[in-house]
């Protein structure tokens, strides 16, 4: 039976038989506050999440490595505990110092709370032997890199705290990828880029920040691609991490930058409606399909959703309440012809006149 390491530990329910007497927490709540749960079921659908949790309710830790991310849980973590020493002063005046689950979260380097290095124990993260971190304890310093280098692996840190802690659902965010690749320039026509992608992405992870988090860059962007052409969220929360960082974003910022460029040729922006000098959307589902882009979008603006293939470009529409306000606006306030207000609205007269009958 595979060895599953301490970050995804199926010993809850002992747990809390042991310390029942002192009205410690729940099965169900150790997991949620003392393990990795809430780190790698970020992009886990809603069947796995559930799967990932009851595996480890169920003290099966062979099939948690089994099921969830494959090879991925065991490549990306450490090999050894790491903490903050500030943290272990902090925690030694107040109470007893601990492994923090932030610092051993995977390619973590850095104390959030402190802004500082963390150090490396000689204590083994294999979930076979727990030692209490204690001043016996030995530890290394990891040589520091470049500054460019050291303020990627800080922003690496920072958002995987983020990513640790938030309640909110980040993976509906993915299907935007496609439109972060449009605005730096990866998109050609419904194609990514791959060649230029990949070498873009391969100089700006550097070889040191690689051997650090343990990872083969080749590997990571050609995974990170196949994600965003086939929209598939089951992806290690590292690499959303490490593409998130290269388009420039934070995580905690995406949902104010939900307003974004659509990646659609001339042919297709002029049947879509005029809420901005560009074109924008949220509720985005685009994805790549035979080398065309099809799914839907919502314009933030007068609510109308379309759905697209891109290859037949072709549209369909289905107008939002605000779209249905205006038009009342401009026909009864602003008493404009119908040939008026479907130029304003970039609609065509049927479909503006069958709007106006099912209403």
């Amino acid at each position: 039976m595979w060895e599953i390491k301490m970050d995804l530990f199926p010993y809850a329910k002992k747990l809390e038989t042991k310390l029942e007497h002192f009205n410690f927490y729940k099965a169900s709540e150790i997991l949620e506050s003392f393990s990795f749960l809430n780190y790698y079921n970020k992009f886990l659908s809603y069947d796995n999440k559930n799967k990932l949790r009851n595996l480890m309710l169920d003290e099966r830790s062979g099939w948690i490595r089994k099921e969830i991310y494959c090879h991925e849980i065991e490549t990306y973590n450490n090999d050894y505990y790491k903490f903050c020493l500030k943290c272990f002063e902090e925690d030694s005046v107040s109470g007893v110092p601990y492994w923090h689950i932030t610092h051993n979260l995977p390619g973590v380097t850095y104390c959030e709370r402190h802004k500082c290095k963390l150090v490396v124990s000689n204590v083994l993260f294999n979930g076979k032997e727990l030692v209490a971190l204690s001043s016996q304890v030995k530890k290394s310093v990891p040589p520091l890199l470049s500054d460019k280098e050291e303020k990627i692996l800080k922003l690496i840190a920072e958002q995987t705290d983020y990513l640790f802690h938030t309640k909110e659902d980040i993976s509906k965010y993915i299907p935007l990828y496609i439109s972060y690749l449009y605005d730096m320039g990866y998109l050609n026509g419904f194609k990514i880029n791959e060649k230029k992608l990949k070498k873009h992405f391969n100089n700006f992870f550097s070889n040191n920040i690689c051997e650090v988090l343990n990872i083969e860059k080749e590997f990571v962007i050609s995974k990170i691609i196949e994600t965003i052409s086939s929209s598939i969220k089951e992806l290690h929360p590292l690499f959303h991490i490490l593409f998130i960082i290269f388009c420039g974003r934070k995580i905690e910022d995406l949902d104010k930058s939900n307003l974004i460029l659509t990646p659609f040729n001339s042919e297709l922006l002029h049947k879509t409606c005029r809420c901005f000098d560009g074109i924008y959307i949220h509720n985005s589902s685009l994805r790549f399909r035979n080398k065309g882009l099809v799914g839907s979008y919502q314009c933030s603006s007068c609510g109308n959703a379309y759905n697209i293939n891109s290859w037949d470009k072709k549209i369909s529409v289905s107008y939002g309440s605000s779209f249905s306000e205006q038009v009342l606006e401009l026909l009864f306030i602003e008493d404009l012809s119908i040939s008026d207000i479907c130029y304003k609205l970039n609609i065509n007269v049927t479909e503006l006149k069958n709007h106006l009958i099912f209403k």
